[in-house]
């Protein structure tokens, strides 16, 4: 992922990775390639405190890529102006 600032990009990569982890370790249960740790599958438990955790993380994972979309669009429109000569600020 591209962004402008490296703060979104890695806070957008821990979360995704805990994300990921989670769902690993519980296929891994799941297939008995792990010892059963309690682990609850991401966007499935029934517990409220995991679906809760998912739902912030995703959003915050939308909300740095909306971010990055603004900002690649702005600075599209800041190049195009400046071949075109004008004075954006």
């Amino acid at each position: 992922m591209q962004t402008p600032k490296s703060f979104g990009a890695l806070l957008a990569a821990g979360l995704g990775f805990s994300i990921v982890i989670q769902a690993m370790i519980n296929m891994g249960v799941a297939v008995s390639l792990l010892p059963v740790t309690g682990m609850t599958l991401p966007l499935v438990s029934m517990g409220g405190s995991s679906l809760l955790f998912i739902s912030i993380a995703i959003g915050i994972i939308l909300s740095v890529s909306v971010e990055n979309s603004r900002a690649m669009n702005l600075a599209a429109v800041k190049t195009d102006a400046a071949s075109e000569g004008e004075v954006i600020k």
